[in-house]
């Protein structure tokens, strides 16, 4: 996998998927920076991180197969190659929260970014952007946010870091080219075994409604999240539709 490093840009997706457009790279190519000023997350939310301290880092990668072309395939594989990587530096408690967040116990620690590099062209390759929070130990008015450094008290070396994700992605979806339904279904239920709050009642929001609280039961192949609400109603959430409030009382 090519690496490039940056001092500082506004956006990796947008600095790899311009890449991509004019023609000067293939997948895949990594592209990450010590000072990401204007990182995007799921939304259109700002991605907050302080410079240096973190790793932002994008790949750019083809269709994980001809069957499951939809971007969540990807997200489930990168979220597992990731959960891998942050189980490898000790972190502990680790589970996914749907559809694109690394928890560590009730904090986020990393979030997933699944674009098209040419936006609405299903035969372009994906842009996976990944924002880990490595050594950054204060984050301002965001008491549901860690780090690795703040679960394991280890400062790492951001180089090195990217280095070692990049050569997991590229590994992971070496092996993912050739995904068939048995497969895919299998990789969906290893992310449900480390989905967060899986079994459990949840706040959730849904279509920009009050909270309510619903009990979370696994996710389909399309990647919408199964859940059953209180009356018994079984509900299938569209992550486009769908808000999770840490602070929300149901």
């Amino acid at each position: 996998m090519t690496i490039i490093k940056l001092d500082a840009t506004p956006s990796t997706n947008t600095y790899l998927s311009a890449l991509w457009r004019q023609g000067i790279f293939q997948p895949p190519v990594a592209v990450y920076t010590v000072d990401q000023t204007a990182g995007r997350g799921r939304r259109g939310e700002v991605w907050q991180s302080e410079s240096g301290k973190n790793l932002t880092i994008s790949f750019l990668i083809p269709n994980p197969t001809t069957q499951f072309s939809h971007s969540f395939a990807v997200i489930v594989q990168v979220s597992l190659l990731i959960h891998q990587w942050l189980e490898q530096l000790q972190v502990p408690n680790l589970k996914i929260k749907w559809p694109n967040d690394i928890m560590a116990g009730s904090k986020k620690i990393c979030g997933i970014l699944v674009e098209r590099a040419l936006l609405g062209a299903s035969a372009s390759p994906f842009v996976v952007g990944v924002g880990i929070n490595l050594n950054q130990q204060h984050f301002k008015a965001l008491d549901h946010v860690t780090s690795v450094v703040n679960e394991t008290g280890k400062h790492l070396d951001i180089d090195e870091m990217a280095r070692s994700l990049s050569a997991l992605v590229e590994n992971g979806f070496s092996d993912a080219l050739e995904l068939d339904t048995k497969e895919y279904s299998r990789l969906i239920q290893r992310f449900e075994s480390r989905l967060y709050q899986m079994g459990e009642r949840c706040c959730v929001a849904i279509q920009d409604n009050s909270f309510q609280n619903v009990t979370i039961l696994g996710v389909n192949e399309d990647g919408r999240l199964r859940v059953r609400d209180p009356q018994g109603e079984l509900l299938f959430l569209d992550s486009a539709e769908t808000h999770f409030d840490y602070a929300a009382k149901c």
